[in-house]
């Protein structure tokens, strides 16, 4: 179920048109996902469809002071080698994030007794893909062609297209600002992976144990 713009003015009364048509493709999105049979299968056969597994790893992150510097420090890198020119440097600052990831998580599996690679990597490729899509609709908006009927039906559209509504920039993409710090890594994953040239989005959901963190430790051999 996906609520009208009205409705969730609400409870965000700054929230515009644009971000609001983006929060949508993201939930539309997760339906394209679950349209791959044995990608379906895979997510409630491993429980990755359960929201509380995902809020638990950011209680980790919120209540946890080493979980959360690393995760942050994790990001910072990813968003370096999605910053830099340089194939090389790009690739070694992968290779630094991940050495990062894999102490902080046999820290936290051996302190936590749960399987937290395999749920990080699960929901960082579901939401993290979604919010590439989400952010993807609402850098693009003012690009969109909406239908005339659209437009004339609906005047939060043509208010939105005349006003060039401003949207959310850091929550996107830092761990601090996410409501999930899953949904950022994974979006970040994913925008790194376009800078290596992969040919990732041919082979996601189709291939349902592969994660965007696979195809980048691919693209590293890490």
């Amino acid at each position: 179920r996906i609520s009208g713009i009205d409705e969730v003015r609400k409870y965000a009364p700054q929230l515009s048109v644009r971000e609001w048509t983006g929060m949508v493709l993201h939930e539309l999105f997760h339906g394209y996902q679950l349209l791959h049979p044995q990608y379906f299968k895979y997510v409630f056969d491993k429980k990755l469809g359960i929201r509380f597994i995902n809020d638990s790893l950011q209680s980790y992150y919120k209540n946890v002071d080493w979980y959360k510097k690393s995760i942050d420090q994790e990001n910072d890198l990813i968003l370096q080698a999605i910053a830099t020119n340089d194939n090389a440097e790009r690739k070694n600052l992968a290779i630094k994030m991940f050495a990062l990831r894999d102490d902080r998580r046999k820290q936290a599996e051996s302190t936590f007794d749960r399987p937290i690679s395999f749920y990080e990597m699960g929901f960082e490729t579901m939401e993290g893909t979604a919010r590439y899509i989400e952010s993807a609709t609402i850098e693009n908006f003012q690009k969109a062609k909406f239908s005339k009927e659209l437009l004339r039906l609906d005047s939060n559209y043509r208010n939105a297209l005349v006003k060039h509504e401003s949207a959310y920039a850091e929550s996107g993409y830092k761990t601090e600002a996410s409501m999930l710090y899953t949904y950022a890594i994974g979006y970040n994953m994913a925008r790194l992976l376009d800078k290596f040239g992969s040919d990732y989005k041919a082979r996601l959901f189709k291939e349902p144990e592969l994660t965007v963190e696979k195809l980048l430790r691919e693209e590293v051999g890490k």
